[in-house]
């Protein structure tokens, strides 16, 4: 339901069941995992579209990362 960072601290509000919610603190860094409805839908502009088109895709191997190649495992 909520996420705020507090310095080395993460604070987190969730819904549990029955419409009760809990806070949770924990120290960073944390993985969370969200369920719909925290953020609200942002749509693309049609400006946005078009320069999306124009960009160029690059193709990347593990090697180009700094990762081992599949052969050698």
């Amino acid at each position: 339901m909520q996420v705020d960072v507090e310095g080395p601290k993460i604070r987190v509000k969730r819904e549990l069941e029955d419409g009760w919610f809990q806070n949770i603190a924990m120290p960073l860094p944390a993985v969370l995992t969200i369920q719909s409805g925290i953020n609200k839908l942002r749509y693309a502009t049609l400006m946005g579209i078009k320069k999306a088109k124009l960009k160029e895709i690059k193709c990347v191997t593990a090697a180009d990362l700094g990762g081992v190649p599949a052969s050698t495992r």
